[in-house]
């Protein structure tokens, strides 16, 4: 069924009427998605730090109990006893018996759980080890500082795809002054695990090769869902956004142990949805459908009550303009002056029909 052209306009002009609603309701989707990220970005710096503070005492933790072993071990007399005996029996032009040396270290690595244990000179050269390194350590600052000061030091070293903490105890206190005891732990997943597990995220103990290329040495993620531009851009700078398996992460790059070279890099996954802090989502979406269902309500009865009269009235007018018909009527509905201009128009036609 066809309307008539009054009717038409009315309804041409409540689909004018709804344009402002449907503009208020994209800037009202809009600024719902700039609070969701504004969330997002608060909740993934409260993690960032969470992992940061976390790093510190796992770092600090990891400091002392490397330590404690390698006091443990060099205190031992037993053992002391035997590595300078073992040094100070060998005549000239023999060597030293690296092999029993070596035997007697690794047991104490396997009871202490260390990744390796070895014993140096006064040169940095390694005279019996539990595992060969490909290092310089005479080059190392922590040697150079453990000498020098006859104190145990500690440093963060990269021996091929692995990251070690080392720690360095000379055994001058032990009868032994031109001797130094090295002791290992891998930066493994367990050590990226620990630090990860405080800030519900991810961490990569990262660093950079000569030729520039990244490499993980250890994850507490799957090691085959980084890629090498992911590391790349995570070491980049702190609040980069890379994707991990089709989720985004921000990311943040922080030393190791003070290291220029190695990093701890924090992947954290989107929290707004399983966050406890998402609860002011709720009262932002309540007040958002309760300013949409409001205007609409405003608007259906600005248009009910004024718009929608006044428009069927100029229709009979401009019909009874054209076309002569004095018989028409106009209901009259709408707001009080509405109904006085249909009244009016009304009665105007009755005296012209007389």
């Amino acid at each position: 069924m066809s309307r008539s052209p009054i009717e038409s306009g009315a309804w041409r002009s409540l689909w004018t009427m709804f344009v402002p609603l449907l503009v208020l309701v994209v800037v009202t989707l809009a600024l719902l998605r700039m609070h969701d990220e504004r969330l997002e970005d608060a909740l993934s710096q409260r993690h960032l730090v969470a992992i940061r503070e976390a790093q510190r005492l796992v770092e600090a933790q990891s400091v002392r109990e490397l330590s404690l072993r390698a006091e443990l071990i060099a205190s031992n007399q037993a053992v002391t006893a035997y590595v300078v005996q073992a040094l100070d029996a060998v005549l000239p032009g023999m060597e030293v018996d690296a092999a029993s040396v070596a035997d007697l270290l690794e047991e104490r690595r396997q009871q202490l759980g260390l990744a390796m244990a070895a014993v140096l000179d006064a040169d940095g050269t390694l005279v019996a080890t539990t595992e060969s390194l490909s290092l310089d350590f005479a080059a190392l600052p922590s040697f150079a500082a453990a000498r020098d000061e006859q104190a145990l030091r500690t440093e963060v070293v990269v021996d091929g795809n692995r990251v070690l903490l080392i720690a360095i105890q000379p055994l001058a206190a032990y009868g032994n002054s031109e001797t130094y005891l090295l002791v290992a732990r891998a930066l493994d997943r367990e050590f990226a695990a620990s630090i990860a597990a405080v800030g519900d995220a991810q961490t990569v103990v990262a660093f950079v090769e000569p030729g520039g290329r990244p490499i993980a040495a250890a994850s507490s993620l799957p090691l085959d869902r980084l890629t090498p531009d992911t590391l790349q851009r995570a070491l980049a700078g702190d609040g980069q956004v890379v994707d991990i398996g089709g989720q985004r992460h921000r990311t943040r790059a922080e030393p190791v142990f003070g290291s220029a070279r190695v990093r701890l890099i924090a992947f954290v996954p989107p929290h707004v949805e399983a966050s406890p802090l998402t609860g002011p989502r709720l009262p932002v979406r309540i007040g958002a459908v309760a300013v949409l269902v409001g205007a609409f309500l405003l608007l259906w009865l600005y248009w009910h009550r004024l718009r929608r009269p006044l428009a069927r009235l100029q229709g009979l007018v401009e019909h009874a303009a054209q076309s002569g018909d004095l018989h028409l009527q106009c209901p009259e509905t709408g707001s009080r002056h509405v109904r006085a201009l249909a009244a009016a128009f009304n009665t105007l036609l009755s005296r012209l029909r007389a």
